[in-house]
């Protein structure tokens, strides 16, 4: 329906979900600062930055590729540099987003542990428990797994 309704409509949705997924990560981070253990993140550098970029860009290129999608939206766009300044926005928001659910992926299972896993983030929402009153709190890592599909797959559609 988002996609025949066209892409304000869209943006418009986007607009309405991002608090709502802002406070979900938020809060799925705040509750995930007491498991952590800084040992688990040792021996930082261990061979060197060489090792540590030849994986980094392959997985920093893949979750990127929809601003590929994206930038074919700039000749049909009223404000191209307002599509612009937002979509370099968005990517680093994105960024920053990558980079603390695998730092605290790292931090509280482990690196290895977490490259097992086909999806590490159950893993860390499975090990939320602040006073055996707030745990196993893997429906909000549920509800942001389905915005961020909705938006993915519109985008792709």
């Amino acid at each position: 329906m988002g996609a025949r309704l066209g892409l304000e409509t869209f943006t418009r949705v986007a607009e309405i979900l991002f608090p709502w997924f802002m406070l979900l990560f938020v809060v799925f981070v705040v509750s995930l600062i007491p498991a952590t253990d800084m040992h688990k993140i040792l021996p930082v550098f261990d061979q060197g930055l060489k090792p540590v970029f030849r994986g980094a860009i392959p997985a920093a290129a893949f979750p990127f590729m929809e601003l590929v999608l994206f930038m074919m939206l700039f000749p049909s766009m009223n404000r191209a540099e307002e599509m612009r300044r937002g979509m370099l926005l968005g990517a680093t928001l994105g960024g920053i987003i990558l980079i603390i659910t695998t730092v605290l992926t790292i931090l509280v299972v482990g690196a290895v542990p977490s490259a097992r896993y086909a999806y590490p983030g159950y893993a860390l929402a499975r090990r939320i428990n602040i006073g055996d009153f707030f745990q196993r709190v893997e429906a909000i890592l549920a509800l942001m797994w389905t915005i961020t599909f909705y938006f993915k797959i519109m985008v792709y559609f």
